[in-house]
């Protein structure tokens, strides 16, 4: 198969329908961040995910498929897929660490993300494959280090930098995003 822009999805299906959506990827670092954030009810979730995308016609919809579809989108398409967690630490957070993930876009691939038109699964294949090199890469590395497979002269310099690097100030949300997805869907379901 070939690639072209022309080949990402605009819009998202409910039905026979589709719906065109917002597919910038600045959009759907909001639809994350909002996904994750505790202060605000999951019952507005949705609602608050739709006004963000810019389709209010989704409103009309069953709000669990409307989710289902979001989320859909969210992960390129692709279905949930149960990784071997190494780590409980979140590895990372737009809201955090947007100053080293723009740099590490820089970096690696030239791209200057205050300037750059990405769609939503352009970006998010590109993060996805960040390199360890990049020093956004060394960060989550420390977040996600497991302590108990290293020497003592390691486990405790490694210690220091998985505590100085740490997102647990107390405001992060330390499920991944699949886990607060299937808790939405729980709710809208009863």
């Amino acid at each position: 198969m070939v690639l072209t822009r022309t080949d990402l999805p605009k819009s998202i299906r409910i039905g026979e329908k589709d719906y065109l959506i917002k597919t910038d990827f600045r959009t759907w670092i909001k639809f994350e961040v909002m996904l994750q954030d505790d202060e605000i009810p999951d019952e507005f979730k949705t609602y608050l995910q739709i006004r963000l995308l810019g389709n209010n016609d989704l409103l009309n919809e069953d709000m669990e498929s409307v989710q289902n579809a979001l989320f859909s989108f969210y992960r390129l398409d692709q279905p949930i897929r149960k990784a071997a967690k190494t780590s409980n630490d979140k590895p990372y957070s737009f809201e955090v660490d947007m100053p080293w993930i723009y740099a590490a876009f820089r970096e690696q691939y030239q791209i200057d993300l205050l300037t750059a038109d990405l769609h939503w699964w352009e970006f998010k294949a590109m993060f996805d494959s960040l390199s360890g090199d990049t020093m956004f890469g060394k960060i989550m590395s420390y977040r996600t280090a497991d302590l108990s497979k290293m020497s003592e002269s390691m486990r405790k310099e490694m210690a220091e930098l998985k505590a100085y690097w740490s997102l647990d100030s107390g405001y992060e949300d330390q499920r991944d995003p699949y886990e607060i997805e299937a808790e939405l869907l729980a709710n809208v379901k009863r």
